[in-house]
């Protein structure tokens, strides 16, 4: 995100009325989820069934927000917004979650006219780097990746 402007959220409506939110308003993370997760007992797995939604909404007030919602059948959330960034007709999109820490992850969505050559290079070094960015700290993580792109503007979101 480069505006603090643009908003941006992330809606889980999964089986058994357990939904999870998060959204970014202003540079400010924050996330709800149903009571019902504390409690859950069974597979995670079995909330994703063909009831389960993923809906993304982003934007700005200026020119607009725009949310885009798939089936969440799948369980593994990087692979998941791979999925949604094919359906919702987004530019191509790989999510890298870091390691085992699934709070952390990258977005990578290349202009239409980057080289694929580089781009996959890029990937694979980028999936490398996720277990360091698992334990980084806030302040270490633009330094993994500062080699791998132009840094045009960067803003920090607390939470």
């Amino acid at each position: 995100m480069d505006d603090f402007n643009k908003k941006i959220s992330f809606s889980l409506r999964l089986t058994n009325d357990i939904s999870i939110s998060c959204m970014i308003v202003d540079g400010r993370f924050s996330i709800e989820y149903s009571d019902e997760l504390n409690t859950y007992s069974e597979n995670l797995s079995h909330l994703f069934d063909e009831k389960a939604l993923l809906s993304i909404t982003k934007g700005d007030w200026n020119t607009g927000l725009y949310t885009g919602t798939v089936e969440a059948q799948i369980d593994n959330l990087d692979v998941l917004f791979d999925y949604f960034s094919v359906q919702s007709e987004q530019l191509p999109s790989h999510f890298i979650l870091a390691g085992n820490n699934q709070s952390r992850g990258l977005l990578v969505q290349p202009l239409p006219f980057a080289d694929q050559a580089k781009m996959t290079k890029i990937d694979a070094e980028l999936v490398y780097l996720s277990s360091q960015l698992e334990a980084a700290k806030w302040h270490e993580v633009s330094t993994l990746y500062n080699h791998l792109a132009r840094v045009i503007t960067q803003f920090k979101i607390e939470g």
